[in-house]
């Protein structure tokens, strides 16, 4: 599975700089999602916040999760519910990092000042536990 994530960082006036992502996600065979989702405000980290709200779109991502639940149990960054798993919001981006890190996978981050690029990868043979 593969899960390319990339954020471009806007002015606004009332909330200073606001991020703005390209998330695209390649699971098993033909699966493939790709959304874009913005945030604003301030008090809060708006990295992990766009980049949950695109990965909880994600249906075999959520699918996967579950399938590795025993591994994930008490990681901070993911909020369990019956036959479901949502990423937290607002947690930090190394939250995430660190989950992807726990499934066995490659974690590659970029930024800048007006953009970020992160790149998951997880492992082939990983792959075929995705329903």
């Amino acid at each position: 599975m593969l899960i390319d994530i990339k954020i471009t960082w806007k002015k606004n006036r009332t909330w200073g700089m606001n991020p703005h992502a390209e998330v695209r996600v390649w699971g098993k065979g033909d699966e493939f999602h790709s959304v874009t989702t913005k945030t604003s405000g301030y008090g809060y980290d708006k990295t992990s916040t766009v980049v949950a709200t695109a990965l909880n779109q994600v249906k075999f991502l959520q699918t996967y999760l579950l399938a590795h639940r025993s591994e994930l149990d008490g990681l901070y960054g993911l909020n369990w519910g019956d036959n479901r798993v949502d990423w937290s919001a607002g947690v930090g981006i190394t939250c995430f990092h660190a989950i992807i890190e726990k499934l066995g996978g490659k974690v590659i981050h970029a930024d800048a000042q007006t953009w970020d690029y992160i790149r998951y990868e997880l492992p082939a043979e990983q792959e075929k536990l995705v329903a």
